[in-house]
């Protein structure tokens, strides 16, 4: 799960990846703890954050479709949500950058929760009473984009295995996310999950690609005086250092993983042995080069005896 170096102990695996976590992971991670805490001590301030449609869209308070991925009430609930989506963003983060990927989560979490509200609150106005109460649903946390980015992770190798969390089953990729929407309803979140599932194969198939800013904007971003906060925050992955999900953090660390691929690639290969036809053979050179020397001798020979067959004649 943490993508470190296997030969460490657990303890050594939990530090490394603690220390190479993106910028905006944190802070996702540091305002889920945040609010929670302020719950448990009797602070209610989840309740400014979460969104439900008879508040968001009735009563037209709007900022709840960003605060309301922070609200976490409950300690398993929180705990749960954390183990399993703060592995997915730490990738996405350091495959966009920081700026990318604060924008791409922020647009696509605020879509799908405006989505769940807006249904709801049209459906509530049935006369039925299970449909009425939906507009007083609670949607808090962020278990739409768990679903809604492992529907895009899984989209890359369909046919591939994947294994399910920490037992030792393995389901194929294409139906991993519709196996984990089924295990984590029992938590009573299934409407965030089952909507993270449709607008993740939105954007699979390129309905919601304008999510995703271009590499140009999100670097002018970055020196804009809207992410200066966010800039001095541990873990800052520029545009520039971004494309890889397993790429070092650090600009030193990342310069010198370039530096070793860039030697291995201009080491001199090893010795080798090539087979001359009548001449045996020639010790350390590469095979291009030799059979570009074998030509050359070839045509020099060639050449000499058209020569002297023509001073015979």
């Amino acid at each position: 799960m943490f993508y470190s170096d296997p030969n460490q102990d657990a303890r050594g695996r939990l530090k490394n990846w603690w220390g190479r976590m993106p910028a905006f992971t944190r802070l996702i991670l540091y305002f889920s703890a945040g609010v929670y805490l302020l719950v448990l001590f009797h602070l209610h301030i989840d309740h400014s954050l979460i969104s439900t449609p008879h508040l968001t869209v009735k009563s037209t308070q709007l900022w709840r479709l960003f605060t309301f991925t922070y609200a976490s009430t409950k300690i398993l609930l929180f705990a749960i949500e954390m183990i399993a989506y703060l592995w997915l963003s730490c990738k996405t983060e350091r495959k966009y950058g920081t700026v990318k990927y604060f924008i791409y989560f922020s647009l696509n979490s605020c879509l799908i929760g405006l989505s769940i509200s807006l249904i709801f609150s049209i459906i509530s106005y049935i006369p039925i009473y299970y449909l009425q109460r939906l507009s007083s649903y609670h949607i808090a946390g962020v278990w739409h984009m768990i679903i809604f980015e492992t529907v895009i992770s899984c989209s890359k190798d369909p046919d591939s295995n994947s294994q399910f969390l920490s037992i030792p089953i393995q389901i194929k990729s294409k139906y991993f996310p519709f196996v984990m929407t089924a295990a984590l309803s029992w938590l009573g979140v299934l409407w965030e999950l089952i909507f993270g599932l449709i607008f993740g194969y939105l954007y699979v198939y390129g309905f919601l690609n304008f999510t995703l800013i271009s590499d140009e904007l999100a670097t002018r971003l970055e020196s804009s005086a809207l992410f200066i906060g966010i800039k001095k925050i541990p873990n800052f992955v520029e545009v520039a250092m971004a494309g890889e999900e397993e790429l070092p953090i650090f600009k030193q660390s990342t310069q010198l993983a370039y530096s070793q691929i860039n030697l291995q690639q201009t080491a001199p290969s090893a010795p080798s042995l090539v087979q001359i036809s009548e001449q045996g053979y020639i010790l350390g050179k590469d095979e291009q080069d030799q059979e570009k020397s074998f030509d050359k001798e070839n045509i020099i020979q060639f050449q000499e005896e058209s020569i002297k067959e023509k001073e015979l004649i």
